[in-house]
């Protein structure tokens, strides 16, 4: 007797002696679904295969060997002997299917166990980050996965295996993660101008990012809207408003399409418009003889005459 790993077929081989000259295997009734082969005599040799049911994995299968009757009526009768063999069923596991992601701060994995997997573990099989422990909760097994500087743009790989059960070897399966790089741009800080002076922009980008575009204002123009560093001339709708929110935007850093993550990114500024202080005179008249008295902005003489020759 032996057991067996879930296999789909298992060939069986018996040997006769005595007076037998054939022998024939056959399921003993009521322990096996399963369908065997016809027999086959070589020798002393009698060969046969067995194909599995699903309904005989984490059983047992009997089958026998029966001799021919090697005297047909006469006083000796057939021999025949049992073999039990034990179905284990295998651990299996399974992962998700091959993905990409967008530069993320971390990775979470997650796998299944099945068939008779009770434990599993995620190993690192190429990358140059930090693998967490696994956690198991009922069936499924976690990891979490910090990606390194080296990583992004490249593929990381990953491996789940289970336990070893009985005489069935570990399960695995494997997943492998593209890691696309993001696009970054910088506005720049908040700042203030006064209503009559020109908005310089500072703006810069990096990562993934090829092209950036500004937009923002009411009306005004921007020098080059596809520079991260240009100009804005200031409408009077921007200055009524007080103040304006410029962005600056990325194209998209890998395409459309759903195997490609990265979207365009946003950053914005925002820039406070001050008005020019206004000065008001009041109490003058239009004009003043030579021979006028000095007053003040309130009309009020403070001593003195006016004897100069130009404009006050």
């Amino acid at each position: 007797d032996f057991a067996i790993c879930e296999p789909v077929t298992i060939p069986v081989t018996g040997t006769i002696g005595g007076s037998a000259m054939s022998g024939t295997w056959s399921i003993v009734p009521g322990f096996g679904a399963g369908v065997i082969s016809a027999s086959t005599t070589t020798g002393v040799s009698v060969d046969a295969t067995y194909t599995v049911s699903a309904s005989d994995i984490g059983g047992q299968v009997r089958l026998r060997l029966t001799t021919n009757d090697p005297d047909g009526g006469g006083p000796c009768s057939t021999a025949s002997d049992d073999l039990i063999i034990d179905v284990n069923r295998r651990p299996i596991v399974s992962v998700p299917l091959d993905y990409t992601v967008c530069e993320p701060s971390s990775i979470n994995l997650t796998g299944a166990l099945s068939g008779s997997a009770t434990t599993g573990i995620w190993s690192l099989l190429t990358g140059t980050g930090t693998l967490s422990a696994s956690s198991i909760t009922g069936s499924n097994v976690t990891a979490s996965y910090t990606p390194s500087a080296g990583d992004v743009g490249n593929l990381v790989r990953f491996r789940l295996t289970s336990n070893v059960t009985g005489v069935c070897a570990a399960g695995y399966d494997e997943i492998q993660i593209l890691i696309h790089q993001t696009a970054r741009v910088n506005a720049g800080l908040d700042f203030e101008v006064c209503e009559d002076d020109i908005v310089n922009l500072n703006g810069s980008f990096s990562g993934a990012t090829t092209s950036v575009t500004w937009t923002g204002g009411v009306g005004g123009t921007l020098a080059n809207a596809t520079n991260p560093i240009t100009t804005y001339t200031l409408t009077a709708a921007d200055i009524a408003a007080g103040g304006i929110t410029f962005s600056l935007t990325s194209n998209d850093p890998d395409g459309a399409g759903p195997t490609n993550p990265c979207d365009p990114v946003v950053d914005q500024v925002y820039v406070k418009i001050n008005k020019l202080p206004e000065v008001f005179l009041f109490g003058l008249q239009p004009t003043y003889a030579e021979n006028n008295p000095i007053v003040n902005l309130d009309g009020i003489p403070v001593g003195g005459t006016y004897t100069g020759s130009g404009i006050i």
